[in-house]
């Protein structure tokens, strides 16, 4: 969701038109925590976006009780009730504003199937599709590095330093994030290296596993 509101704020520049009609919504949810919020709020003020908070959390406890849904079991059902909460809104507002909802999944996740169908793998124009999870890191360091803006700046450093995660479960008991993508799937380096010689190459699964076991010799 970083590079997606850093593209679309620079295709705003370029085009000469006010980042004002950027309008970008906060929806904190049941997994929510106070560092990834804050940073989301600091990066649509100093961008100087129209900038809107929509908590997902009554809504979505709402939605447990209509379904029967016991809502501290943490399972599949609870947390893509949340990314789905949160599409029906984008998706909502664009309607009420004449808008496009601007898509934040990337290149590794839609190959993985790491997103929530008819959640976020839903938009109506998928910016970083195209982009791999390990570059999407690289231009927003990149951004860091050359942006004049400081806060914008210790924002985007601090992104980078947070672990990968949908904040889909609760956090821990410091209010730090307890769902950690990478734990679950593996390295996105691997996958993304898997991924490109797969895509660009078309080279067979045994001779990538080969190539990948002397590029990453750490990996297990």
């Amino acid at each position: 969701s970083t590079l997606a509101l850093l593209v679309t704020a620079g295709a705003f520049h370029i085009l000469g038109l006010p980042e004002k009609n950027i309008i970008g919504i906060t929806m904190p949810g049941l997994g929510t925590t106070k560092r990834t919020h804050q940073n989301a709020v600091t990066l649509m003020q100093e961008l100087c976006i129209t900038t809107r908070e929509i908590s997902i959390v009554e809504a979505c406890m709402q939605h447990f009780r209509d379904i029967g849904h016991d809502a501290s079991v943490h399972d599949v059902t609870f947390e893509n009730t949340q990314a789905r909460e949160r599409t029906q809104i984008l998706m909502d507002v664009a309607n009420q504003e004449g808008g496009l909802v601007i898509g934040t999944g990337d290149l590794s996740e839609l190959a993985l199937g790491w997103c929530t169908y008819n959640g976020d793998h839903m938009s109506n124009y998928a910016v970083n599709a195209g982009v791999p999870k390990s570059l999407v890191r690289h231009l927003v360091s990149w951004y860091s590095e050359t942006t004049k803006n400081e806060r914008v700046a210790e924002a985007l450093r601090d992104i980078l330093e947070t672990p990968i995660s949908p904040e889909l479960l609760p956090a821990d008991k410091d209010g730090h994030i307890a769902q950690k993508t990478e734990e679950t799937i593996g390295p996105y380096d691997l996958h993304d290296f898997f991924l490109y010689h797969m895509v660009r190459h078309g080279f067979s699964p045994a001779k990538i596993l080969k190539l990948a076991t002397l590029a990453f010799p750490s990996y297990p």
